[in-house]
């Protein structure tokens, strides 16, 4: 029986109601019901499921699960669980702003294990806080660098590491981790994106974070067999600790300690930094370039970021109205632009291209008048007319069919105030992230497999559940506008 089916049954029988009474209630047939608590047969669309959940009274923690069920057995494991991890990489942009805690154990504990040079450690919860306890010393104490080889998964380490950040410290953080670049599926799920997602909270909210990474296939040398392959070092300390964090070796013994480190810049210098921070303007003509090359590549481009694009409805009234002159010229920016306006056309026309937004996306673009994509230190906030000029611009290019573009559903998207990603092809992804401290970021994804689940991803967004109908949109912009022009006329008063 599939999980879909088991479920549903069991709900049907924790409700004691009859099937008749919840086809009646539902308006799903009763023969249709029947079939699909004995599994012979799948619902063909979500909506019978949520008429379903309906009629059985079920809570939102219940409906969502029997919806899921339905999704892994309409999709696949595969397609559900790769969807799901792009969707879950999205999401975790909107989930940065958690409230502070403390920021690591107390010095005490640190000296409390380590009662000789070295010390071994066999108990998984003392081991992770002396790891953050070693991170908070080297903190309090000032060191410059922290170096770390480590996969991102620990959550209560990579906490402290975002904790030391949110703290506002200059401590730099170089982090070393494998990526795969294997086609072995040795589960359902794609580390790459779980590493990523994970690692977002850092780069948002620490400037002095930098990731370097190297490919490998994961499975074969990073897994429970794996001898000590993870280690922590600052200035007084060297920690070894095992894949499954259960085991550690941490000793201030200077020689181990400086051998590490020396092997450590070695590997640093064969592997590729994860980030690649934009300047301005250079970074910015580096990226253009590399627009130019997107043209030829092949399938339909894709973007999604936190309001509809605005880039190519920018005019040269604006752009010398709002650049800043410190970091770029206004002749220099309006140049840039015209030439990114020209690429886009193109790859309109021969490749076809295509964005998403969040609903509320719109109305917050409008009260910060910042565009993603467009460094922040290159310009002045775009005034609240500017703003409404340039929605009623891409409103009415979608609505002529001059540009596509979708609405997505804030419940699943929110505000993706610090990332707007590029799947330019199953080749390519690229994704900006404006961090809270420091200049904005440019992370690149060569590797195919990841690739192809965004492309996947962006495809499947379109005609599914997260996006709303186009005369919905379009509604939704036309209140907007109104209550926006509206405020505009307040102003003017």
């Amino acid at each position: 029986m599939s999980i879909f089916s088991e479920y549903l049954k069991k709900m049907r029988e924790e409700s004691k109601l009859s099937i008749t009474a919840i086809s009646g209630l539902s308006g799903v047939d009763r023969t249709t019901i029947h079939k699909m608590l004995s599994d012979d047969r799948i619902p063909p669309s979500e909506e019978p499921v949520f008429k379903l959940a309906e009629a059985l009274a079920l809570n939102s923690t219940k409906t969502k699960e029997l919806l899921r069920r339905y999704q892994i057995i309409s999709l696949g494991e595969e397609t559900y669980y790769r969807r799901k991890d792009i969707e879950d990489f999205i999401c975790v942009y909107d989930n940065v702003g958690e409230e502070e805690e403390n920021l690591l154990v107390t010095e005490e504990r640190i000296r409390l294990e380590v009662k000789q040079e070295t010390t071994v450690i066999r108990q998984r919860d003392v081991i992770v806080d002396v790891v953050c306890g070693l991170l908070g010393e080297a903190v309090y104490k000032g060191e410059e660098e922290i170096s770390i080889i480590l996969q991102p998964e620990n959550h209560e380490i990579l906490n402290c590491l975002r904790k030391i950040g949110k703290k506002g410290c200059n401590v730099k953080i170089q982090h070393l981790v494998c990526l795969d670049n294997t086609e072995y599926e040795w589960t359902n799920r794609n580390h790459n994106l779980i590493y990523l997602k994970n690692i977002v909270p850092l780069i948002v909210k620490y400037a002095e974070y930098e990731i370097y990474y190297y490919y490998d296939a994961i499975g074969s040398h990073i897994n429970e067999n794996s001898v000590m392959p993870y280690c922590i070092i600052t200035r007084e300390y060297l920690c070894l600790l095992s894949y499954a964090m259960d085991a550690a070796v941490l000793t201030k013994n200077k020689d181990m300690i400086n051998l590490y480190q020396k092997q450590f810049k070695k590997q640093i210098e064969k592997t590729e930094p994860l980030l690649h921070s934009i300047d301005v303007p250079n970074d910015y003509k580096e990226g253009l370039i590399i627009q130019e090359d997107m043209v030829n590549m092949n399938g339909k481009a894709y973007a999604l970021e936190n309001a509809p694009c605005m880039g190519p409805y920018l005019t040269k009234e604006m752009v010398y109205q709002c650049t800043n002159g410190k970091y770029i010229s206004k002749e220099m920016a309006w140049k840039l632009l015209q030439i990114n306006k020209k690429n886009i056309e193109k790859m309109k026309e021969k490749r076809g291209m295509c964005f998403y937004f969040p609903d509320v996306g719109i109305e917050k673009f409008a009260r910060r008048g910042r565009i993603i994509g467009i460094p922040d230190q290159a310009y002045d906030p775009i005034p609240l007319k500017y703003t409404i000029q340039l929605l009623e611009t891409a409103y009415d290019a979608m609505k002529k069919g001059e540009a596509e573009g979708y609405m997505v559903k804030s419940e699943i998207f929110t505000s993706l105030d610090h990332v707007y990603l590029d799947v330019i092809d199953k080749d390519h992804v690229q994704f900006f992230i404006s961090p809270e401290a420091g200049r904005s970021q440019r992370v690149v994804i060569h590797e195919k497999k990841t690739c192809n689940a965004f492309y996947d991803f962006m495809e499947s967004l379109k005609g599914g559940r997260l996006v709303y109908e186009q005369e919905e949109m379009f509604r939704y912009f036309d209140m907007v506008l109104g209550k926006l022009k509206a405020e505009l006329e307040r102003e003017k008063m």
